[in-house]
């Protein structure tokens, strides 16, 4: 092998490893610019002193991003397209909405399960159903968590 052959194939190499090195740059970049929403949907009381509030639904955003996102709208949606929206909860880690949820941070907004049965009955929806749990940002993305399962007849009030 002559001279020139061995410097074509280390400026090739070098021209690889630069084109490599570039794409992972601009990947890291773009991967830190986008929103990183982790939803989830749990159970759970809120605590007053010594008391408990009624059994909540409560829907939890981290933002496990590198970057501030504006949540605007919370709420449950039905797998028909419907939704419940968290307008004034009965419980909350925030002031309110709209809300800038800042880098590894979290929210989290709860409302009473009988006031969700309630909501889901007067909207004629009975059973056992699968909610998704969401947040909206102000730049209109959607961040769902995984479906909870919801059994209405569970949590409407017992006639007496």
């Amino acid at each position: 092998m002559d001279t020139q052959t061995i410097l074509g194939i280390i400026v090739a190499a070098v021209a690889i490893y630069g084109a490599i090195l570039s794409t992972l740059n601009f990947r890291a970049h773009h991967r830190d610019r986008r929103a990183n929403i982790r939803m989830k949907v749990s159970t759970g009381f809120a605590v007053f002193g010594p008391e408990l509030s009624d059994p909540q639904l409560q829907l939890e955003a981290v933002n496990a991003g590198e970057r501030p996102v504006v949540l605007s709208s919370a709420g449950f949606k039905l797998t028909d397209g419907r939704s419940i929206a968290l307008i004034n909860p009965s419980t909350k880690t925030i002031p309110g909405l709209p809300h800038e949820l800042l880098p590894h941070r979290s929210a989290m907004l709860a409302e009473n399960m009988h006031d969700i049965a309630g909501s889901l009955l007067r909207g004629d929806v009975v059973g056992r159903v699968k909610l998704l749990g969401f947040f909206r940002d102000q730049e209109n993305n959607e961040y769902l968590a995984k479906p909870y399962e919801f059994d209405i007849n569970e949590w409407l009030p017992k006639a007496s």
